[in-house]
């Protein structure tokens, strides 16, 4: 089977379409990459029909067969671990609150606001 990067003979695009998981969402992340990497209107339309004409799971192996998930730039910030400015304990820090530009453990959060 001819991938759509030898058909058109262009690159596999790559974005980011896999933090969200809503299927529009996805197809419509794919279809800007595939557009931004060159792909004529007729690969768009091709991909857009092929991807909705499924399941959820078909939307997902669909944009996997035409476009690269590249989540690399946000990877790295979601590894790294910060320090409680009130108890020293780590955790990433989506998982901890912000006030007045210092982060808290959701331990901590209720005293450090008190002050």
């Amino acid at each position: 089977m001819q991938t759509p990067a030898e058909k058109y003979g262009l690159t596999t695009p790559s974005t980011d379409w896999g933090r969200d998981g809503n299927a529009l969402f996805i197809v419509g992340a794919v279809r800007r990459a595939l557009k931004d990497a060159g792909y004529p209107p007729e690969a768009l339309r091709e991909f857009g029909d092929e991807a909705l004409s499924g399941d959820y799971d078909h939307v997902l192996q669909t944009a996997m067969f035409w476009c690269d998930i590249d989540a690399s730039e946000d990877d790295e910030d979601e590894d790294d671990e910060v320090e409680c400015a009130q108890c020293g304990c780590t955790s990433y820090p989506e998982e901890m609150k912000t006030i007045d530009g210092e982060y808290y453990c959701w331990d901590c959060r209720a005293e450090a606001e008190d002050d």
